[in-house]
């Protein structure tokens, strides 16, 4: 599974954006879940699944999001704006 490193924040963007690739429904990240993401990610981007995790980690981070398209920022600003209320 070395393809893909899964922590904490890792965990939260599946949590919120891959949620239907995870069977079983778990609240913690089992190794079963942990082969379920990797498994995912390996399938969807192959030998690039590694750079595409980093990309969508990176588009969470508040220093890239002006790169991003314009609708993609302001779903991330929605969303934000939906946790804090």
């Amino acid at each position: 599974f070395a393809c893909v490193p899964i922590d904490t924040h890792v965990w939260q963007l599946v949590e919120r954006e891959y949620k239907h690739i995870i069977t079983g429904g778990t609240k913690t990240l089992t190794k079963r879940v942990y082969a379920e993401i990797s498994s995912y990610f390996l399938g969807a981007f192959g030998p690039y699944c590694g750079w595409a995790l980093s990309f969508l980690f990176a588009a969470e981070l508040p220093r890239f999001q002006p790169r991003l398209p314009l609708s993609l920022q302001l779903s991330l600003r929605s969303r934000k704006k939906k946790k804090k209320t």
